[in-house]
């Protein structure tokens, strides 16, 4: 952890105001604002396991699990065996720590820049104490996770432009991986184009890089073939159909959709929500999807012991895999109801990420702090159903880091940086966009601190740096 210090004589007075306002801001808001953090969501949340389930066989509950990558849950289980009651606290802990090692991270890949350290500060110090950053850093979901390794990625790469060694290269595919390995969101192909990206821009030091890969992706590619020969299907999730059906399938009108039904161009699965519980859905349903019996618990429970669905249930693999037809079938057929369901998928992209249900306990316990940054950092309101000045301030940056990269005569560190941001900022606006709508703003806060650093390298190369130069020539 080298990162966390400037020299190992010396404290870094940086490190130690991000260290203070990082420990005095959580501490204000856990004693006064009482914001929790939500370890109990674990027992609630459609992504994980029983719990009763985890602790007893973690293993075959894990190699059985085909809705989710098997990390997370893998770590509930593992935790909860060990550490019993205290894993809330262990948990806790560790989302807190991530979020301090995002902003250390964070504020030295901008010194990697040369990002004037004022401006690099003001950046991370904003980062830390946005509303969004607070509420998802206590929510017990793995979207936090995902950031922190995203983070630690971009990190490592940098020093892998500047010392390729095995080290580098291994930790940056380290992150990518965990991140394949804790959501479906993040894909093999995301790997292999980070992969191919580093090739790219080192082209030098490509044997390095293999070996860097290599294991990160053998347990990957371990993971979706164990799907593939167990459960038929080669990704880390079976609810691809059910997902991508909120954004084709359930973007029809009634009637519209009945008639399609009637006609035998739609199952009847189409006429429930994709993700139904199993207390409401019909009987038909259950008749002929829930009959098969495995002899594994994970796969033949329809319903937790709290009364929640179980949706790793063997059945939602043959549903999913019906209703993935099913939204095939619209694609082609009726490009214009998929076109509308990816329009309000990105009217959703750009909204604040803290109008998010999971969330809104703890929103409502800074509701006035939040709404106040909604409506002046991110342009949304309780009546917008889109965030107006994130569009303004997305396209700015964007604009901007496709001028640096291409134009301008920016060092070649900072070309690769703003090049791999992009290429994480455009994989999740679009792999998001079109695949899924119902958590769009919350995909997009996955990439919000790239949204940020990108911002103040922006403003540090095309500000800052012509003013002082500008100064310089002057004195």
């Amino acid at each position: 952890m080298n990162f966390l210090w400037k020299n190992r004589l010396k404290i870094d007075p940086y490190f130690l105001i991000i260290l203070v306002v990082f420990f005095v801001s959580r501490l204000f808001i856990h004693l006064i604002l009482k914001i929790e953090f939500t370890y109990y969501f674990k027992d609630y949340l459609i992504q994980y396991l029983e719990l009763e389930s985890l602790k007893n066989n973690l293993l075959q509950n894990v190699f059985y699990l085909h809705s989710q990558p098997p990390l997370f849950n893998f770590s509930i289980g593992l935790c909860e065996n060990i550490l019993g009651k205290n894993s809330s606290f262990i948990f806790a802990f560790l989302f807190r720590l991530m979020g301090f090692l995002t902003a250390i991270l964070g504020f030295r890949v901008l010194e990697k820049l040369n990002v004037n350290k004022n401006l690099a500060l003001s950046v991370i110090l904003f980062y830390i104490l946005t509303p969004a950053t607070i509420l998802y850093e206590n929510l017990f979901f793995y979207t936090h996770v995902i950031i922190f390794f995203l983070v630690s990625s971009t990190y490592y790469l940098l020093k892998f432009i500047n010392l390729s060694n095995f080290k580098n290269a291994l930790l940056i595919f380290t992150g990518t991986s965990l991140a394949i390995l804790i959501t479906s969101f993040f894909h093999l192909i995301w790997f292999i184009i980070v992969f191919i990206f580093l090739s790219i821009v080192k082209k030098s030091s490509r044997k390095i890089l293999v070996k860097g890969a290599a294991f990160p992706f053998i347990i990957i590619l371990a993971l979706y073939l164990k799907n593939f020969l167990v459960f038929g299907f080669f990704g880390s999730s079976s609810w691809v159909g059910m997902n991508l059906s909120r954004i084709t399938v359930h973007q029809l009108g009634p009637n519209q959709k009945e008639n399609l039904i009637e006609n035998k161009k739609l199952s009847e699965l189409t006429s429930i929500a994709p993700f139904t519980q199993y207390i409401d859905m019909d009987s038909v349903f259950v008749e002929e999807y829930f009959g098969n019996y495995s002899g594994i618990i994970v796969l033949d429970k329809p319903e937790k012991k709290n009364g929640r669905t179980n949706y790793n249930h063997s059945a939602y693999l043959d549903i999913s895999a019906q209703l993935l037809k099913d939204d095939l079938f619209i694609i082609t057929h009726y490009p214009q109801v998929y076109i509308k369901g990816i329009l309000k998928a990105f009217t959703l992209y750009f909204d604040s990420p803290t109008k998010y249900k999971l969330i809104s306990a703890n929103a409502f316990k800074i509701k006035a702090y939040n709404k106040f940054f909604d409506a002046f950092v991110y342009g949304s309101s309780t009546n917008t159903k889109t965030g107006y000045t994130t569009i303004l301030m997305v396209t700015f940056i964007i604009i901007s880091s496709v001028y640096l990269l291409f134009i301008s005569d920016s060092n070649y560190l900072l070309k690769v940086f703003i090049a791999f941001s992009l290429i994480n900022i455009f994989y999740v606006m679009f792999v998001g966009n079109l695949l899924e709508y119902g958590e769009n703003n919350r995909f997009r806060y996955y990439t919000e601190i790239f949204y940020y650093l990108l911002f103040g390298v922006s403003i540090n190369e095309l500000i800052i740096k012509p003013l002082f130069l500008k100064m310089k020539n002057k004195a």
